[in-house]
């Protein structure tokens, strides 16, 4: 659309010369050299003045992007801690109330993922702002997350497999966490690409028996 629309504009441009040369009495080819320098310096400062926009507004989503990640990295290291905690908690609970079950100890404590961290994730600024493999990496984490703490928080599970999902869900907050972490690096420009790239494949490699949250294994 934008080609017509410059091509229209050339024509216009061709047509008004040539008749303003011809009733000025001054040479076509002189005034239409007049005007292509002046559309050169207007178009040119249009686009630079395009550009200055569009790599401040890529400086502000990045800003952005930074302050978010870093609230949100916090608030899911929390939950990490509060999910570690459980199994103590849970072991005294049942010292009380030998009676006491996972599944209602879960019903009392339920844990959920923070709000900013959804919010964080699903806000279209954020994802643009930051590198495509940290929006899979961290899509994959997140997902992972929600189903281990739904069925951490939903489940009748016996105590063995308690502790075992305890220790899942934790391994996919910790994903979730590192892969933020990763990309606040990446933003500070603290790490190249290479680095990061190499940051998500050991990640990897360690958490391979819970799961693959990054294409880069």
């Amino acid at each position: 659309m934008s080609y017509y629309i410059a091509m229209l504009l050339v024509a216009l441009v061709y047509v008004i010369t040539q008749y303003t040369s011809e009733a000025e009495g001054k040479s076509f080819r002189v005034e239409a050299g007049k005007v292509i320098v002046s559309a050169v310096i207007v178009f040119s400062s249009l686009y630079s003045a395009q550009s200055l926009n569009e790599q401040s507004q890529r400086e502000r989503d990045s800003e952005l992007a930074i302050r978010i990640l870093y609230i949100a990295s916090n608030e899911v290291d929390d939950i990490a801690s509060l999910v570690l905690r459980l199994p103590n908690e849970f072991s005294q609970a049942v010292s009380l109330n030998s009676d006491y079950t996972a599944e209602k100890f879960m019903n009392d404590n339920a844990i959920e993922i923070p709000a900013i961290v959804n919010s964080a994730l699903n806000d279209t600024n954020i994802l643009r702002a930051i590198h495509p493999q940290s929006s899979s990496a961290l899509y994959v984490a997140l997902s992972n997350s929600k189903r281990a703490l739904d069925m951490l928080n939903n489940r009748k599970v016996s105590r063995q497999s308690f502790h075992k999902l305890i220790n899942q869900t934790n391994v996919f907050l910790n994903s979730l966490s590192e892969f933020m972490k990763y990309e606040l690096m990446l933003q500070r420009g603290d790490i190249t690409e290479e680095e990061f790239f190499d940051m998500h494949r050991e990640h990897n490699k360690k958490t391979n028996m819970y799961t693959q949250s990054s294409a880069y294994n």
